[in-house]
């Protein structure tokens, strides 16, 4: 499958990071995301298996088209 090329050239795996670090200060508040040992661990494992498996650009992919479609108002999920 085609690999995810972030526009601002960071390495996918760190690009993933950043999303999800995103994601998560966006559910839980920033001060809960990121002193929340135990939600820092599990996105840890749960990036790790990903990068392992070399799934990051599907997931990145996945990702850009769903937030295109949020940003166009059109309905995911």
């Amino acid at each position: 499958y085609p690999q995810f090329q972030p526009e601002d050239g960071t390495p996918r795996e760190d690009y993933l990071r950043r999303v999800c670090l995103q994601g998560l200060e966006k559910r839980y508040w920033r001060d809960v995301a990121l002193n929340n040992t135990e939600l820092r661990e599990r996105l840890d494992y749960e990036l790790g298996i990903i990068n392992k498996i070399n799934f990051t650009s599907y997931f990145l992919i996945v990702w850009d088209f769903i937030k295109w479609a949020k940003d166009h108002g059109i309905p995911v999920g």
